[in-house]
């Protein structure tokens, strides 16, 4: 089964969502949380972490675990583990080594953006209980 460490940034009432490139790879041009595969024996948390640094040379968060979840995608199991963190507006400083670009959104944007699912859900979930 495949797993994934995602993080729901969020400052003030808006969330931090990322637009994957629109390439050759799974789900071009879609927004998603920012995150990654797990690899063999690394934690969810350890994986966040790399993956934050590997997208963004980010690593100044404290994640707190939200939840895990498994998921059926394109006839795959796929183990979600979703965190959370509050971050700043500089975090847009930060250069974006994956994606096209990521920007915050209030939840009534992401409720129209082309958000990958069940990430959006995940998000709306989070929104209405914080």
């Amino acid at each position: 089964m495949k797993r994934i460490a995602k993080v729901i940034f969020y400052y003030n009432d808006k969330f931090l969502i990322q637009l994957r490139d629109n390439s050759e790879i799974a789900y071009p041009n879609t927004w998603t949380l920012l995150g990654g595969g797990i690899e063999n024996k690394e934690s969810a948390l350890d994986a966040l972490k790399r993956e934050l640094i590997e997208e963004l040379n980010f690593s100044d968060f404290k994640p707190q675990f939200l939840f895990k979840k498994v998921r059926i995608t394109d006839g795959k199991e796929v183990e979600d583990n979703i965190f959370c963190a509050e971050v700043g507006e500089d975090i847009l400083e930060n250069e974006l080594k994956e994606g096209q670009k990521i920007q915050f959104f209030t939840i009534d944007e992401i409720k129209e953006l082309n958000v990958f699912e069940p990430f959006r859900e995940y998000v709306i979930e989070f929104a209405n209980a914080n």
